[in-house]
Order: C-alpha cells, then sequence, then structure tokens
C-alpha cells in the first residue's frame, strides 16, 4: 500500500510545506516560518506558502512581514480569499 507521505516525498517542495503545516499545527511559528522559506526557496511563486507563512507572521506579531508575503500571495493569486483575510489582519 501506498504511504500517504509518498507524493511529498517526490516533491521538495511539497515536503517543506507539509513540515510547516506539522509545525504550525503544533504551535512553532518559528519553525513553520523557516519551512515555507525553504519552500518558497524550491518554488518562488507560490501562492500557498506564502499565505502560509503570511498567518505564521500574524501568529509572532510580526505584522509587516504578514503583509508583505499576503500582498505577495495576492499578486500571484488576486482571488485568494485566505490571502486577503491575512492582509486585513496584518493591517
Amino acid at each position: 500500500p501506498m504511504e500517504p507521505t509518498e507524493p511529498a516525498e517526490r516533491d521538495p517542495e511539497e515536503a517543506q510545506r507539509a513540515v510547516g503545516n506539522a509545525a504550525f499545527a503544533n504551535g512553532d511559528y518559528g519553525a513553520a516560518v523557516k519551512a515555507y522559506t525553504v519552500c518558497l526557496g524550491l518554488k518562488r511563486d507560490n501562492c500557498v506558502a506564502l499565505s502560509n507563512r503570511a498567518m505564521a507572521y500574524l501568529k509572532l506579531k510580526e505584522y509587516h512581514n504578514a503583509e508583505a508575503d499576503a500582498s505577495a500571495a495576492l499578486a500571484i493569486d488576486p482571488r485568494h480569499v485566505k490571502s486577503l483575510r491575512r492582509r486585513a489582519a496584518a493591517r
């Protein structure tokens, strides 16, 4: 049987996003930011990774960084509702 993590192992960007999501779920927002940053190094125009990092920055009360990431995500996908909400929260 296939392991649920198998696709992520084939895609390093997806694997890093999964690491970030797990860190975020555990309340380790600093580790989440680092994982999403690595993820963005692998795939620069990643709307979801930018939006996820924006949320982690919000949790860290780094509102300027959160707003910048949400705005960058919206430059890629202007209709990304989570990014709109996160930018509004950062402001």
